[in-house]
C-alpha cells in the first residue's frame, strides 16, 4: 500500500515537524530537465526541511496554523531578550522549501522560514500570493528537528 505526499508531509499541529526530507530525481542522478518529478504539495499545514530534486506544485487544501515566533535580534545584537514575540497567522509552511525545478504556486501560501528554487517560481492563476516571513533562527542554523550544523572552514567541497 502506498502513501499520498500529503499523508506524510502533514503535520498537525506547530511542534509536529517532519525533520528533513529529501525527495530525489527520478533516476537518483543529478537533477537535470529529464529527470525530475513532480510533487504537489496539499496540507494545510507542514513543519520541516523539504528539499525535492524536481518541481512543486504547492496548493494547500486549507488555511495554516497560528505560529508563534520571535521577530529578528537588532542589528548588531543577539540577546533573546531583544526579540520581541508575535504571532503568525495561517502559515502553511513552517521551515524551508528548495526545489532543483520550478516551484508553481497554485493557491496563495504563507511560509516561515525560505523558499529557493533553481528554476523559477510562478502563480498559476491571478491575485496569488506568496508570503515569506524570515526567520532568524534558520539563519543561525537552528532548527527544530535537526541538529546544529555549522561549516568549518575549508571544509566545502562541490562533488559532482
Amino acid at each position: 500500500m502506498g502513501f499520498l505526499p500529503s499523508d506524510l508531509l502533514t503535520s498537525e499541529s506547530v511542534g509536529d515537524h517532519r525533520g528533513l526530507v529529501f525527495i530525489d530525481t527520478i533516476d537518483g542522478q543529478l537533477p537535470r530537465a529529464d529527470n525530475l518529478g513532480t510533487l504537489v504539495l496539499e496540507p494545510g499545514y507542514v513543519e520541516g526541511l523539504l528539499v525535492v530534486q524536481g518541481h512543486v506544485i504547492v496548493r494547500p487544501r486549507e488555511a495554516g496554523q497560528s505560529v508563534p515566533a520571535l521577530s529578528p535580534p537588532e542589528e548588531g545584537r543577539t540577546s533573546l531578550g531583544t526579540r520581541i514575540p508575535v504571532q503568525l497567522t495561517e502559515v502553511n509552511l513552517n521551515g524551508v522549501l528548495i526545489a532543483a525545478g520550478v516551484i508553481t504556486v497554485e493557491h496563495s501560501v504563507r511560509i516561515f522560514g525560505g523558499l529557493m528554487t533553481n528554476d523559477t517560481v510562478r502563480a498559476s492563476g491571478t491575485n496569488l500570493k506568496v508570503e515569506v516571513w524570515y526567520n532568524a533562527d534558520l539563519a543561525q542554523g537552528l532548527h527544530k528537528g535537526l541538529p546544529v550544523v555549522y561549516r568549518a572552514p575549508s571544509t566545502w567541497q562541490m562533488k559532482y
